[in-house]
């Protein structure tokens, strides 16, 4: 159907034994034939440009703060009847917070999407658009 071809670049980087710091850069490419056959139904090629960073402090043994930024470059799906509709580019930025207070006990909180809607879906072929929120998620795991 196609080939898809790319490559992806990661850095970490630890300044103090309770600061660590990543990024990652994805590139990726295709060929016509995917292009040509991409749709609503077998989805859209990937974006070219995929690019994150994240931050990890541990404030204290067992308590870390977490922070992560997302950027997804524009996609582009076909559209034989039209011209080629994009999905816009995006940026996601979270935020969360980890408590291992045991071995065995765990709680987490994050807040996702934190700087505001954006979209990942297009509108086309009958098919509306779908915004992603802002939303705040929560875990607990108990270990036995």
């Amino acid at each position: 159907m196609g080939d898809i071809y790319g490559v992806e670049v990661s850095a970490k980087w630890d300044p103090a034994k309770n600061l660590h710091f990543s990024a990652a850069y994805t590139y990726q490419d295709y060929d016509q034939a995917l292009i040509n056959a991409s749709n609503i139904e077998f989805g859209a090629p990937p974006p070219h440009n995929m690019v994150n960073g994240h931050v990890n402090y541990e404030v204290v043994p067992g308590f870390s703060l977490n922070t992560a930024v997302y950027f997804t470059d524009t996609t582009f799906l076909y559209d034989p009847n039209t011209t080629v509709s994009p999905t816009p580019a995006y940026t996601r930025w979270d935020l969360g917070a980890d408590w291992k207070a045991t071995d065995n006990l765990e709680w987490s909180v994050w807040g996702q999407n934190l700087n505001g809607a954006h979209q990942e879906t297009l509108q086309s072929f009958g098919v509306s658009s779908v915004d992603v929120v802002p939303s705040v998620t929560t875990q607990l795991t108990l270990r036995y």
